[in-house]
């Protein structure tokens, strides 16, 4: 990776981006030819892959050898009688073979789809092929006696299974990887096959029957039979029912072109979870879409991508420049779901459309929104004067104004009447400039107000946020001098090289609401900033000062190196407050190495998303992750820290073998966390049904999309000792089915992460005994913890949570005859380490528990079944109810559930009607109708249950 030097005033930036899915380079069967979809556009805008892949019919367009050919984003994998050929970049290929497969298997389309497509080969119409039929799905049949091979698409990702009809042999199947160099077994269970350069991942096999409607896992691992063949060793199934085994292809994903350096800078998510990425990239082979903008590099260029919601393909992509150097720093979205882009050019020739006037040089800030389909500008200027400027931070508002901030060394810089700051405080050093721009205006009607932001010293503005009353926060930095307001926390700089600064703006940009100093003795780069509706500024960065000003409490109140490595820090202040209540906590996030905070969102709760990267730092502080760090310099990483900063509630890096950032980081509709930044590690491990696949040049930008952390429904057959479990909320069968305990024996079923590994296992409580048996594995087998705790035969009910806040769940009881609860705060022998009163017994109530409030403690609840109210408590304390809340219809067969439903960090509540199997889930711990309604487990004496099963 090339480390790019930012305009930011820190020491040395790495830019870097991260991406969900991209394609393997090489179209190894494909002629020559010109294809026409049917029915073919006038401006062809569709997505270049979408989330069903289509399977074409090899009429004569490909090499005879392919009997189907399926498009992953820009790339074409073909699929013969008994193999699956992937392209790769050396333009060679990786062939997926089935070792001893029949000569007379063949591979049939199944499950035809509307539409067709047509090639035309030069001008004689005997070389052309029109009306190629198109399928959902590729069936091999017969490749071993009893085994057939379906190739198929999954949600944009291309897989596979092997159906292994009754009584054949699953043991048979042997997988042999052609021109590959080497391929190795993963601890994880999955195989990585390397050919040059490129790097074909594939996932650990699942293996399940169906019966009865459910699927039945069954045990089964990859073996390695030689240097790249590998065969299938399977556990005890049933011989008399088809077998299925379903290996998942993982696409490692990158967006980049044929040059070293892709970087991605800014992300913004739409309603439909569409991601739109914008960096820089010095490649003439960057991927674009036809149509697009600029489908060609003028120089050192923007670019501008729209991802589908499952970032397998594109919507549009465009290039975005003049013929010198452009760079953007951020993107928006519009609410016509038009991308705003802001940044700085050097390019005399930047792309205009009804802006300001040009400023006289070609060094300035640039603002540019782009149509929705990405094939045109709607506005476009440049903004700065006859010095150094650049945009570093970006909002819009919903009327489409557009509010730009950044740093400029221009005197003339465009202010004005009634401005704040009409004359730059500083003569010969860069200050901080807010520019607010109509986007539906032209020309000077569109500046709507424009102000400088600085004293004498070195000013920056980095981040802005717009709230609903049109008021800008800006977070930036600065010495000394800077315009604070008397209710500021730090009213004078506290010292060092530079500190943070927050600064809320008036609506019409004319005075200061709250404006204050943030920092320590050495130095603080300000990154972005986040706001709620209360006039609470949630704001991430990086300090190198030993005597950050941090609040009581706090995950990190000290710095973890003591001395003068940078660490990330997050803070909350709120405007609304003076001096020291307004800082309402803060925090450093770090290990051993460098660490920065480079992004922030906010999830509805409070809770706040942050996202950077850490420099060798062995102890960053990990949570649920997905692994360690590996990367030997740069890891990237992801970190929810809960609404106090007392915690966190997950965090995870990410990386390779070399190197990995995150510089930007947005929210979907789901909760789920959305990156953007880069890499230079070929060996990137992401997510299935990638767009692009393999490394194009030295570094690529990358996107990506991190499912945080839910739970989900289950149910309990007493009868049986039968768990079904889902990975949604919604209907459909279970994800997981297997038997624990005896059934029929009166256990009372629990569910839990005993060993805090992120995952949520199965447990039962036997009343008789007073016995908790949990199990850390979603798989048939024997308890791995017996404790017993209480005495047995009291009207004791379970309840388990993280009573501590050390990420694992331990046992609980509730005696309803007195409404007493019984904590402990490890699953070991022992008594209680909390015991206290909570409502009144003896009225049949029902003990819950879960984070209501979000602050990383499980804490405890009843549920009223009569009136079918919850009673929560945030504290594992006496005392009265800090939340009463009716909902669903009460009395017998209602059984109340608790969970995080919707990837926020906070537990909430919902009810299960075992007489119709109806759940009813709420994403807020308030009255109202509920957010999922949903049907799954038959009428019966099924009991409900909540957990994350999957650890996502």
């Amino acid at each position: 990776m090339n480390f790019i030097l930012s305009r930011r005033l820190v020491t040395a930036i790495v830019v870097v981006a991260l991406a969900c899915s991209l394609p393997w380079s090489v179209q190894a069967f494909a002629k020559p030819a010109h294809r026409l979809e049917a029915p073919a556009p006038a401006q062809p805008t569709a997505e270049v892959t979408g989330t069903t892949l289509s399977f074409e019919k090899n009429e004569g367009q490909f090499d005879g050898r392919a009997r189907f050919a399926v498009r992953l984003g820009s790339e074409t994998a073909f699929v013969t009688d008994t193999r699956i050929v992937f392209p790769t970049s050396t333009g060679s290929s990786i062939g997926l073979s089935v070792d001893g497969a029949s000569e007379t298997a063949r591979a049939t389309g199944e499950q035809p789809l509307a539409a067709i497509s047509n090639y035309l080969l030069g001008d004689d119409p005997a070389d052309w092929h029109t009306n190629v039929a198109n399928f959902a799905q590729v069936r091999c049949r017969g490749v071993l006696p009893g085994v057939d091979l379906v190739v198929y698409g999954n949600n944009g990702k291309l897989e596979f299974d092997f159906v292994v009809a009754p009584g054949a042999s699953a043991e048979s199947i042997r997988l042999r990887f052609d021109g590959a160099e080497r391929i190795e077994l993963k601890n994880d269970g999955s195989i990585r096959v390397s050919s040059g350069g490129d790097v074909l991942t594939q996932r650990a096999p699942v293996f399940y029957q169906e019966a009865y409607g459910q699927r039945i896992p069954v045990a089964g691992r990859y073996r390695m039979l030689g240097p790249t063949t590998v065969g299938l060793d399977v556990g005890a199934y049933d011989h008399s029912l088809p077998l299925v085994v379903d290996p998942v292809v993982t696409y490692a994903t990158y967006l980049g072109g044929n040059n070293s350096d892709e970087q991605a800078t800014g992300i913004a998510v739409d309603t439909l979870g569409n991601a739109y990425v914008t960096g820089y990239t010095q490649s003439t082979g960057f991927p674009t879409t036809p149509g697009a903008f600029q489908t060609n590099q003028p120089g050192k260029d923007v670019f501008v991508t729209k991802f589908n919601s499952s970032g397998s393909g594109i919507i549009f992509s465009t290039y975005l420049g003049g013929s010198d150097h452009d760079a953007p720093e951020e993107i928006a979205i519009d609410s016509f779901g038009e991308a705003v882009v802001a940044g700085f050019t050097l390019s005399p020739n930047f792309p205009q459309a009804n802006g300001l006037a040009a400023p006289g040089d070609s060094d300035n800030a640039f603002l540019t929104r782009l149509n929705a389909s990405g094939t045109g500008l709607v506005y476009s200027t440049y903004l700065g004067g006859v010095g150094h400027d650049g945009a570093f931070g970006l909002a819009v508002d919903a009327a489409r104004n557009a509010y730009v901030v950044g740093t400029t060394e221009s005197l003339n810089f465009p202010t004005t009447l009634g401005a704040f700051q009409t004359v730059k405080p500083s003569s010969d050093l860069p200050d901080g400039f807010v520019t607010k721009i109509d986007t539906t205006a032209v020309g000077s009607a569109s500046l709507v107000y424009s102000t400088f932001l600085g004293a004498a010293g070195n000013d920056q503005s980095s981040a802005v946020a717009v709230s609903a009353a049109g008021e800008a926060y800006v977070f930036g930095s600065a010495f000394f001098g800077f315009p604070t307001t008397p209710t500021a926390f730090q009213q004078f700089s506290p010292g060092g090289t530079s500190n943070a600064t927050l600064t809320r703006l008036n609506a019409s940009g004319s005075g200061l609401v709250y404006s204050s100093y943030i920092g320590g003795n050495f130095f603080e780069q300000a990154d972005d900033l986040a706001i709620d509706g209360n006039g609470n500024a949630y704001v991430v960065g990086m300090t190198a000062s030993t005597n950050f000003p941090t609040t009581a409490g706090v995950f990190q109140p000290v710095d973890p190196t003591g001395d003068v490595n940078a660490d990330a820090f997050v803070a909350k202040l709120d405007t609304n407050a003076s001096g020291a209540a307004s800082l309402v906590f803060s925090t450093y996030l770090g290990g051993d190495g460098v660490e920065r905070a480079r992004t922030v969102a906010l999830l509805p709760t409070g809770d706040t998303v942050v996202a950077g990267w850490a420099e060798n730092s062995t102890t960053f502080p990990l949570k649920d992750s997905l692994h360690g760090l590996v990367s030997p310099g740069f890891s990237g990483f992801v970190t929810m820290v809960n609404r106090t900063g007392t915690g966190l509630l997950y965090s995870t890096t990410l990386g390779g073998s070399q190197n990995c950032i995150v510089n930007a980081v947005a929210l979907g509709p789901d909760n789920d966390a959305y990156i953007a930044g880069a890499t230079n590690s070929a060996d990137f491990p992401v997510t299935p049904g990638a767009y692009q696949t393999l490394i194009h040049g030295g570094a690529d930008a990358l996107v990506g999309r991190i499912s945080l952390p839910s739970d989900s429904p289950a149910i309990y057959d007493p009868s049986t000792g039968t768990f079904f479990m889902k990975n949604t909320s919604g209907p459909g069968p279970a994800d997981l089915v297997f038997s624990f305990g005896a059934g029929g024996l009166g256990f009372i079923p629990l569910a839990g992460d005993w060993d805090g590994n992120g995952v949520d296992t199965p447990g039962l409580y036997d009343p008789s005994t007073s016995a908790f048996f949990l199990k850390n594995s979603n798989a048939p087998g024997p308890a791995d913890i017996v404790v017993v705790f209480g005495a047995s035969g009291l009207g004791f009910a379970p309840v388990v949570g993280d009573w501590n806040g050390d990420g694992t769940d331990t046992l609980g009881l509730y005696q309803s005859a007195s409404g007493t609860f019984f904590l402990k705060n490890a699953n070991t022998p022992g008594p209680a380490d909390a015991a206290f009163s909570f409502g009144a017994g003896g009225l049949g109530f029902t003990a819950i528990a879960g984070d209501w409030d979000g602050d990383g403690f499980d804490t405890i609840g009843l549920y009223d079944s009569a009136s079918g109210t919850f009673f929560l408590r945030n504290a594992n304390t006496g005392g009265p109810a800090d939340l009463a809340i009716a909902f669903g219809p009460g009395g017998a067969g209602v059984v109340p559930v608790a969970g995080d439903w919707n990837h926020d960090a906070a537990t909430t509540i919902g009810v299960s009607i075992g007489a119709s199997g109806a759940w009813f889930l709420r994403n807020v711990n308030a009255g109202g109708g509920a957010d999922l309604t949903f049907s799954y487990g038959p009428p019966g004496p099924f009991v409900p249950l909540a957990g994350n099963w999957d650890g996502r």
